[in-house]
């Protein structure tokens, strides 16, 4: 009988397991954590990504936009039907690491389901702002328990915040339905 019992406890402790351990594999190539988003770590080197992506698509490219005074290279990662996920940038160093990534795609989410198609009220549900900083057009908003950053469109809040970075911006002055205009991820 104790055999019996036994057997049967072992077989639901590896049934369980193995249907957890599905579930987050799964999840793991588009859940962001403060140790990596999906196979990627602060330690992942630029030559790794052919690997870690190697169902995707990969193009390297010098970078226009925001930050194009980073760095030179940009490696921007695409689905194989060419959707965008991602665009990496390596940090200067001999041997290159990932320095700052940018999310495009909604694929990737935090644990409480943070994506790039959520909004600033979404944000102060599930984390605590660490810093709210204001630059010419945008408003970044940093994340310290996950390493991350979210900039908001200064368009979407009050008129006497556009096209002045002087001005003091509180979680209060952002109203929640704003969107993400950028999820980021820094690794410096």
């Amino acid at each position: 009988m104790k055999s019996s019992l036994y057997k049967i406890a072992l077989i639901l402790t590896l049934s369980i397991t193995v249907v957890l351990s599905c579930t987050s594999d799964k999840e793991k190539p588009f859940l962001i954590t403060k140790e990596g988003i999906g196979l990627l770590t602060p330690s992942t080197r630029i030559s790794q990504l052919d690997t870690i992506f190697q169902k995707d698509s990969i193009s390297e490219s010098a970078y226009e936009g925001e930050l194009r005074y980073a760095s030179t290279e940009r490696y921007h990662i695409f689905t194989k039907e060419g959707n965008p996920l991602m665009e990496i940038t390596p940090s200067q160093d001999s041997i290159k690491t990932i320095s700052n990534i940018r999310i495009i795609s909604d694929l990737y989410h935090t644990k409480a389901g943070i994506s790039t198609k959520s909004t600033f009220g979404d944000i102060t549900k599930n984390y605590t702002i660490s810093s709210i900083q204001n630059t010419w057009n945008s408003v970044i908003i940093s994340i310290n328990e996950l390493d991350v950053y979210f900039t908001i469109d200064k368009k979407m809040l009050d008129s006497k915040f556009k096209n002045n970075s002087s001005v003091d911006i509180t979680a209060e002055d952002i109203p929640s339905d704003t969107p993400i205009k950028y999820f980021m991820i820094s690794w410096n």
